[in-house]
């Protein structure tokens, strides 16, 4: 891993969206991933995983939720309710969302695709993602932040 700021604080933070082995060679516990909040609020490990050529081949959606303040616990409620419709669509393989420690009403979401196609074409075209609005976007705080990347490694 690249050298960082200074580091504040140390976390653990569930990721089932990588695998195991992945997990292990980052330091961490099996089937989590360690998060280390830098100076600036970094994920480090993230980027890193990416650049390192491990998801190669695979499409992760970064979406940044801003959740209405005070509504954080029926927004996780709702979202394992949420969750089964979006594992079920053609070309998903894993999804994870994070509380920011620093910032409790936002949250992470990193789902993680077979292609673009599979989420813009596929899930956002189908009658779950209807149920999954429904079910989720009453929490927003402001529309959410989507990208799309590719590792480069």
């Amino acid at each position: 891993m690249p050298n960082q700021a200074k580091t504040t604080a140390a976390a653990i933070a569930p990721m089932s969206l990588l695998p195991p082995e992945l997990a292990v060679s980052v330091g961490c516990r099996q089937s989590y991933l360690c998060r280390e909040v830098t100076d600036k609020g970094l994920w480090a490990v993230i980027p890193a995983t990416l650049a390192s050529g491990r998801l190669t081949g695979v499409i992760v959606e970064h979406g940044v939720l801003p959740i209405r303040p005070g509504r954080e616990a029926e927004f996780e409620a709702a979202f394992a309710t949420a969750r089964p419709l979006i594992a079920a669509q053609p070309g998903f393989q894993g999804i994870s969302m994070s509380r920011s420690i620093e910032s409790p009403n936002l949250y992470l979401l990193l789902v993680q695709w077979d292609s673009v196609e599979s989420h813009t074409e596929g899930f956002r075209k189908s009658p779950e993602f209807a149920q999954w609005r429904e079910l989720l976007h009453e929490f927003y705080e402001s529309p959410p932040v989507i990208e799309h990347f590719a590792a480069i490694g």
